[in-house]
């Protein structure tokens, strides 16, 4: 990795660590990388206490008869570049190019793109919607029939449209979603609700 090369994710230059911990991922089989993948990315998008996380950690390492301090190393690195892709507001093309040039095998880093743009999309809208009435929704479904990657051909997605209000002014937000992310945003709406309610009827 040259000295001069920058990182979207880091603004800069990261750690040479990062380029070693990212490369151990190519060691592993599709099947624990998928699992690595679930732990990290649980965590990133809804955060869980500590002791509930290591245990999570411990579990993979020792079902794939793992050394632990190298599931840290590689767990530790990807919540770093996709906590920090995050903060940049990087693109999935901006982030694979990034572990690319780390030498992470270009379908394993194909995967991590894919779903920490998921979790991305259901962030973006929760945020937009964070603070504001909701006016109105509008949702419809529709299946993809063509793609220059066939397995995601005939995959549902849903494209919404929301009206929402602060103060006196109104903005119109549109963005598409897929299925399983519609569920986690409806989820994550529902529990906001719950929470104002409950901090209302406690004012009250």
């Amino acid at each position: 990795m040259k000295s001069s090369e920058e990182f979207h994710f880091c603004q800069g230059v990261p750690p040479a660590s990062f380029a070693d911990h990212l490369q151990l991922t190519n060691r592993l089989n599709d099947q624990q990388y998928g699992q690595l993948l679930e732990v990290v990315f649980g965590f990133l998008n809804k955060p869980e206490g500590t002791d509930e996380f290591d245990k999570k950690v411990a579990s993979y390492t020792s079902q794939n008869g793992m050394k632990l301090h190298r599931v840290q190393e590689m767990i530790k690195t990807i919540l770093i570049i996709a906590k920090e892709a995050r903060r940049y507001k990087l693109s999935p093309g901006q982030l694979f190019g990034d572990l690319q040039k780390m030498k992470m095998n270009g379908e394993r880093a194909s995967k991590l793109c894919q779903i920490w743009r998921k979790g991305e999309v259901v962030q973006f809208a929760t945020d937009q919607v964070a603070g504001k009435r909701l006016v109105s929704m509008e949702w419809k479904f529709g299946v993809t029939a063509s793609n220059s990657e066939m397995r995601r051909v005939g995959n549902c997605f849903i494209q919404i449209k929301m009206i929402l209000s602060k103060g006196l002014s109104t903005e119109s937000l549109s963005f598409e979603m897929t299925l399983h992310q519609f569920y986690d945003f409806m989820h994550e709406m529902e529990k906001a609700k719950l929470e104002l309610e409950s901090t209302s009827a406690a004012v009250m």
